[in-house]
């Protein structure tokens, strides 16, 4: 039996398995197109798979299931999940993610890193023996290269960085605080020339607050957040994932795949 999610993937990034020549149908009975999607020069291993490895916080342990549920039904794609709940870049003496990378990315061959953190952050950094507080000027120059630290390291390692921006937050205050956050991952990530990933307008209201729930394609109401306001659902995880990964496959194959509506 073909499960939901298989032909979820072939209608949101408009590609299948190599094995899949027949087309295939959809749920509604119509026929899904399923071109084969060739990695482009430069990526995939020596056994011929494209290997993304996701870090960061509670949202990247989310996406990373979202996007494991994808390439799981492709064996040119495989989704490597290395997160940390409680991490940040903020209080490294917890966990330093710019020096646990060279371990992560040094277990295989890896073509790209998806980074997703930040809702740890807004708290001090310790700058020379003292807590410097959030938002502060010296923060902002802690944080900062801290962000730069962390791209360089992926960069060294010869792998693509995928930035993902933090979503809309359910309490207005946080929210305020992660946007601070957020902007700040966006210039280091923009003046490093990587790819930025923004998926807070898909789950922002339009007035700019956070979206709890939506409707697929098909019309059917989805639930997009937890309770608390801060990680997604299982739906939302694949909703993010379906973002996250059309954006990689531009940076894949070189050109951008048919993507239906999510």
């Amino acid at each position: 039996m073909v499960k939901w999610w298989h032909i979820g993937l072939a209608l949101v990034l408009g590609w299948a398995p190599a094995l899949a020549q027949e087309p295939q149908m959809g749920s509604e009975g119509s026929v899904v197109a399923s071109p084969v999607v060739a990695p482009a020069t430069g990526f995939g291993g020596s056994d011929g798979v494209c290997r993304f490895v996701v870090v960061g916080d509670v949202l990247a342990k989310g996406l990373g299931a979202g996007l494991t549920r994808l390439t799981d039904i492709d064996q040119r794609f495989e989704t490597v999940n290395r997160f940390n709940e409680s991490s940040g870049l903020a209080r490294i003496e917890v966990y330093d993610w710019t020096a646990a990378l060279p371990k992560i990315l040094g277990a295989s061959e890896v073509d790209g890193v998806v980074v997703l953190m930040g809702t740890n952050d807004r708290q001090p950094i310790r700058v020379g023996g003292r807590k410097v507080e959030f938002g502060s000027l010296e923060w902002v120059v802690a944080y900062t290269a801290r962000v730069d630290g962390l791209l360089a390291e992926i960069k060294a390692r010869g792998a693509k960085a995928f930035w993902v921006t933090l979503p809309p937050m359910a309490k207005p205050l946080f929210d305020a605080d992660m946007k601070v956050v957020a902007q700040l991952q966006a210039d280091r990530a923009a003046l490093a020339g990587v790819t930025l990933i923004d998926i807070r307008k898909d789950f922002a209201t339009a007035d700019g607050a956070m979206l709890w729930q939506d409707t697929d394609a098909n019309g059917n109401v989805r639930r997009l957040r937890t309770r608390e306001g801060i990680a997604f659902t299982r739906q939302g995880n694949d909703v993010v994932a379906a973002i996250v990964m059309k954006q990689i496959l531009v940076v894949v194959t070189g050109d951008a795949p048919a993507v239906a509506d999510v």
